[in-house]
């Protein structure tokens, strides 16, 4: 594989790996250019997501603001792209800046305006929404063992409010894992949208629900979020959105935890904050408590092994 890119490229890099949060295996290599990435993602399936996405809706983000896709090689089930240079926007100054989520609800409104070429967006749609929630009862039957009561009682209820509210969310192509971890941000505060596996038609607000876990703490980055995005949430949307964040980020946390000698710490903290915001939220009649669904002597990784 690593030949392959060295053809591709006509040079032979030095990759470093990264950690993707849209499953996948990804290496980066620094050029004169800008980044360079060599991805394999999970399943064939989201090697067809990530082709299509760069084939069509990545092609309506402004120049600047997007990847461009090189070479792709099947057989090893390989991307080659090329990413305008910066820094995720989860890090740093970036992170509680309110011109970096104005920018990215403006690249996710173009992205998410895709969803108008397709015939059965609102379906698949619905679908989708339906299929998560079915993933996320099966992680947690899997490994019970793994999850902590306050998160499990957090996770189930958020499961019930999706599957009653999924027909009747926006349709949008999604991309499935929009937050700070896939914005590159330039000292412009320019925002280039990254990792491409999940997307597919899925209800507009699965895209809010990472942003949404700091937004909720900081107003003013909802305020830009919106300013950007050319909308407000619509009453079924920000009903949900608290619960989209739980299953969201416990969805990060299983992923994280799959993946060797990774620091699960980070996704945990994000989790228990997500049902500290939920319990806040008017979801839940009788609130959940919260101690910290991460314990350092049972993680998922302990239940998977």
């Amino acid at each position: 594989m690593a030949a392959w890119a060295a053809r591709c490229l006509d040079s032979t890099p030095f990759w470093q790996a990264l950690i993707s949060p849209d499953r996948l295996q990804s290496w980066r290599a620094i050029t004169t250019n800008g980044y360079v990435d060599l991805q394999v993602p999970d399943s064939d399936r989201s090697l067809a997501r990530t082709v299509r996405a760069h084939r069509s809706a990545v092609r309506a983000l402004p120049e600047a603001h997007r990847p461009r896709l090189l070479a792709v090689e099947p057989r090893h089930r390989a991307l080659l792209l090329t990413i305008p240079r910066g820094q995720r926007a989860d890090r740093g100054e970036y992170s509680a800046e309110p011109r970096v989520y104005r920018n990215a609800g403006s690249v996710l409104h173009t992205w998410h305006q895709h969803a108008t070429t397709l015939p059965a967006a609102h379906e698949e749609s619905a679908q989708y929404a339906r299929q998560y929630a079915d993933r996320i009862d099966r992680i947690i039957c899997k490994h019970a063992t793994g999850i902590s009561p306050a998160a499990t009682g957090a996770i189930e209820a958020s499961l019930t409010l999706l599957r009653q509210h999924a027909s009747s969310l926006p349709a949008a192509y999604g991309h499935g894992a929009f937050g700070p971890r896939a914005w590159l941000c330039t000292n412009t505060y320019r925002v280039t949208l990254t990792c491409y596996g999940q997307a597919r038609p899925m209800p507009a607000a699965f895209d809010f629900a990472r942003p949404a876990l700091f937004w909720t703490e900081n107003p003013a980055l909802a305020s830009a979020f919106t300013i950007g995005y050319r909308r407000r949430p619509t009453p079924d949307e920000a009903h949900l959105v608290p619960a989209l964040t739980v299953l969201a980020s416990f969805d990060d946390l299983h992923q994280v935890s799959k993946t060797e000698d990774a620091d699960c710490s980070y996704a945990a903290k994000h989790l228990d904050l997500a049902i500290e915001q939920f319990n806040r939220s008017s979801h839940m009649s009788t609130s959940v408590d919260t101690p910290s669904s991460y314990d350092s002597h049972t993680t998922l990784r302990d239940a998977t092994a």
